[in-house]
């Protein structure tokens, strides 16, 4: 993903009317970079292991806020845990075994001690990361207080930063919120969906302008109103090019959901993804067609390595109060570019039987070179519907032809 592009830059008032007339009243067509992104090569399965760690890790939790910040550095903060909410912030650098290590990736906790504007203690935040700076927006404080603030954390000084908007008081902000997605493109950090006061769930999205240091609404143009997806909190969110890719979340009426759309940062144009949920029930498919699809989920950890795409696990509705083990992977199919389809790999190793939770943290990585080169996925805590856990856990894909 180019993240050095960006929207064009405008000014507050203006972004509610972008878009050409033809943009408004059909879809737009769907660009070359976005069918690279829905039509990725394909691995047949993933090994999963116990991830042997040193240092000092996280207690066990689930909801917490994480970015990675690097191939094989994921920094994570706050969330959920036995003993309330947590505002501590921990750095995993995860680095190949040696030759006659047993493990194929080994990896090492350390517990960050940042200075400056610290943030509080809170739940369900959501983190991003930019050109050597973290940044943390919302969550939840003491399960009622619903925060809008944003930070960033210097990564060479370790310094936490309060952003202050300058936004006055006729100009509009985002409300609290926890649960959103959230992804930087250029100068923008973009804010989707949530949980607010009040148990609200909402379906606007916003632009945090960080040259300006303004908060800017993207209202949504689409001609109709059933683009728009739902309200909700908890989506799997990816980047591509300039559009922001949604799937699932939990639903206002307490449901998981399975549907994926898409985000035009240049028109603020909402697009179903179809090809990238579940064929209607009854429906006919062929080879080429998304047979396989994850299953309703919220709080599964979105995957992205350049264009490749990936989703781990989710709380599910069905069978009640459990979580999905599963590793969705997008597939490319025989009629090519944009025609491809969801496939679950399937799981071996000796770490399977840990696999199933959601709200946690994960990271897509790659290490060596040319024929030495291997893909994997480390996931960290989580719940599993029951309890939070602290485990750390990879897999390493396999038998693929190619990533790009």
């Amino acid at each position: 993903v180019d993240m050095a592009s960006r929207p064009k830059k405008r000014k507050h008032d203006e972004v509610s009317s972008i878009g050409s007339e033809d943009a408004q009243r059909n879809h737009p067509p769907m660009t070359a970079r976005m069918q690279s992104f829905l039509a990725t090569s394909s691995f047949d399965s993933v090994e999963w292991n116990a991830l042997p760690v040193s240092g000092t890790a996280p207690n066990a939790r689930s909801g917490f806020g994480y970015t990675k910040i690097g191939n094989g550095t994921m920094l994570i903060f706050g969330g959920v845990s036995a003993s309330g909410y947590c505002k501590d912030l921990y750095l995993l650098k995860v680095t190949p075994g040696e030759k006659d290590s047993k493990s194929r990736l080994i990896g090492a906790w350390k517990q960050l001690h940042p200075t400056g504007d610290l943030p509080s203690a809170r739940g369900y935040p959501t983190m991003t990361y930019k050109n050597g700076k973290a940044y943390l927006v919302g969550g939840v404080a003491n399960g009622v207080q619903f925060l809008n603030d944003i930070y960033s954390l210097n990564l060479k000084t370790l310094r936490w930063k309060l952003l202050k908007p300058v936004n006055d008081k006729d100009m509009a902000m985002p409300l609290g919120r926890c649960g959103c997605g959230m992804l930087t493109c250029g100068n923008l950090i973009v804010v989707t969906m949530g949980l607010g006061k009040g148990y609200v769930h909402f379906n606007d999205t916003w632009a945090f302008d960080l040259s300006l240091s303004l908060w800017l609404p993207l209202r949504a143009v689409s001609p109709d109103p059933d683009t728009i997806p739902s309200p909700r909190r908890n989506p799997a969110t990816y980047l591509c090019g300039n559009e922001v890719v949604l799937f699932g979340g939990k639903g206002a009426k307490g449901n998981s959901l399975s549907d994926a759309h898409s985000f035009d940062l240049d028109t603020c144009t909402w697009r179903p993804l179809p090809y990238l949920q579940p064929p209607p029930p009854g429906s006919k498919t062929t080879s080429d067609d998304h047979t396989v699809a994850p299953r309703a989920q919220n709080g599964a950890v979105a995957l992205q390595l350049k264009t490749t795409m990936a989703l781990h696990g989710g709380l599910v509705d069905v069978p009640a109060r459990s979580a999905s083990p599963s590793l969705y992977l997008r597939t490319k199919g025989p009629r090519g570019t944009g025609s491809g389809r969801w496939t679950e790999l399937k799981a071996t190793g000796l770490a399977t039987a840990k696999l199933a939770r959601g709200m946690h943290g994960g990271m897509l990585i790659s290490t060596g070179v040319g024929e030495e080169q291997n893909f994997f996925v480390v996931i960290f805590g989580g719940s599993d519907n029951r309890s939070d856990l602290g485990d750390s856990i990879f897999g390493r894909l396999c038998h693929s032809n190619t990533v790009t």
